[in-house]
């Protein structure tokens, strides 16, 4: 039974306590706060059911803002599970993933109790400062065997791997090879992130997580989140990184030609709402969750109150609905070049990337991989997979249809020969260039997945489209 009590703190933050934790999450999340309300404890039973090991104190998880892709980390000394959602949500990307919190609280929860299973060694510690025993978990408890234990092998793996360390300073190899029968080395080497080939630098270095890099008009664009959540839109000349806009809260940009226009979330009473607006801070667009530049006009994807979502097409305030969603197919992200469009959309239950273009669609990436953040530019789509647990970039051309692999990644622009990509590295997403890339394979651009219906537009799979002829 739940002891629920809710309460308002300073800035926009609100609590819900269950007998077992305290949920404290910002405004506008509260869908998110109540379904681990509704779940956490007896995903907290079967966690410690599994292990064998019980949580004693109580646990307080953060639910917060921050970014347009949803990430989660534990500190388990300090029983704190911090949880970022947003608004495209990966279990829009990720047919397994029913519903995020609860997954990635799972996962986390597997964190903390590996964690405090040697409390008892580490928080005499504690006399030398609050950050020893952390820093001696983090020496003594790699994060390759953190991770590579709670996503990689089952429950009764993780299970006999704890109860083989007894003690905290016992070889961990040792422990590890005991419970999986495998050797360390090779296990290590599955679970160690990769890090930069020589082919890689660090193309700018800034306080924050930089996201969605843009080259254009000679000019590299970048959204940065600070760790408090403040969000602004920079250019880097070469030299400096200088601010466009700053404001709070914001979800998605495109730039072209120089014309900037942003998505900014706006708080209400019932919530929360992305609205579009231009450099000068007009507000062109209501309830989109994507846009991009479509010639002089813009292209998004438009949140309706019915939970659906559709391709629109919009200028002056005049709305033209070119693709229509349902739930079997979901529009996640949108980008064009002015000539063609793509779009990132679920279709039961894979995550694929469509082009738009004289009318048809055409299924450019119809594999078993889940594909992210696609950005066309003059011609040439960049966008990442997740293979075998890492995102990597890719880039298309779709004049010849070739198919170019950059490494690891999570969002490219194209920078002249090279491109800009972020990369999750030390707790930060920052840019590197890539200059180096290799022919993976082709695309054929002629098989499409839709059959002309009337002069009027296609059907694809039964989604109606009226997609303009462009030219």
């Amino acid at each position: 039974m739940f002891l629920l009590l809710v309460s308002t703190l300073m800035f926009p933050f609100r609590i819900v306590s269950t007998s077992r934790m305290d949920i404290i999450y910002q405004d506008g999340l509260e869908r998110q706060a109540f379904e681990l309300m509704k779940n956490g404890e007896n995903i907290m039973k079967r966690v410690e059911g599994l292990l064998g090991i019980k949580l004693k104190d109580r646990l307080k998880v953060y639910i917060v803002r921050n970014g347009d892709i949803a990430n989660a980390y534990a500190d388990p000394l300090d029983n704190v599970i911090v949880i970022y959602p947003n608004d495209l949500q990966p279990e829009d990307f990720i047919p397994s993933y029913n519903n995020w919190v609860d997954y990635v609280f799972s996962h986390e929860y597997t964190h903390i109790l590996l964690g405090r299973n040697y409390e008892r060694w580490l928080n005499v510690f504690r006399i030398f400062g609050d950050v020893v025993p952390p820093a001696i978990h983090n020496q003594h408890v790699p994060m390759y065997l953190h991770e590579g234990l709670a996503i990689e092998f089952d429950w009764e793996t993780i299970k006999r791997i704890i109860h083989n360390i007894r003690e905290p300073f016992t070889r961990f190899s040792e422990a590890v090879e005991k419970a999986c029968k495998k050797d360390f080395r090779d296990l290590t080497k599955r679970w160690l992130k990769h890090t930069p080939a020589t082919h890689f630098e660090e193309f700018i270095k800034v306080d924050g997580n930089v996201r969605k890099p843009i080259f254009d008009s000679g000019k590299v664009y970048f959204m940065l989140k600070d760790d408090f959540g403040r969000s602004g839109i920079y250019t880097f000349d070469g030299e400096n990184a200088n601010p466009v806009i700053l404001e709070p809260s914001i979800v998605d940009f495109s730039v072209k030609d120089g014309k900037l226009v942003f998505i900014k979330r706006l708080s209400t009473p019932e919530g929360y709402v992305n609205h579009v607006f231009t450099k000068e801070k007009n507000m062109v667009g209501k309830n989109f969750v994507s846009v991009d530049w479509y010639g002089d006009r813009l292209i998004g994807v438009k949140q309706l109150e019915n939970g659906l979502r559709n391709v629109v097409i919009f200028h002056n305030g005049r709305e033209e609905t070119i693709l229509e969603g349902s739930e079997s197919f979901v529009p996640l992200q949108v980008t064009s070049d002015g000539e063609d469009a793509a779009l990132l959309a679920k279709s039961k239950g894979a995550v694929d990337i469509f082009l738009l273009k004289d009318g048809k669609i055409y299924n450019l990436t119809n594999d078993k991989f889940t594909e992210a953040f696609p950005l066309l530019r003059n011609g040439a789509l960049t966008f990442s997979k997740e293979i075998n647990g890492e995102t990597h970039i890719f880039k298309i051309d779709l004049a010849t249809g070739e198919i170019e692999e950059f490494g690891e990644g999570v969002e490219a622009t194209i920078y002249g020969k090279t491109i800009l990509k972020t990369i999750f590295k030390n707790g930060r997403y920052r840019l590197f260039i890539d200059k180096k890339s290799k022919r993976v394979g082709k695309v054929a651009l002629h098989e499409t997945v839709v059959d002309t219906v009337s002069d009027h537009g296609v059907s694809l799979r039964g989604v109606k489209t009226h997609i303009p002829v462009v030219g």
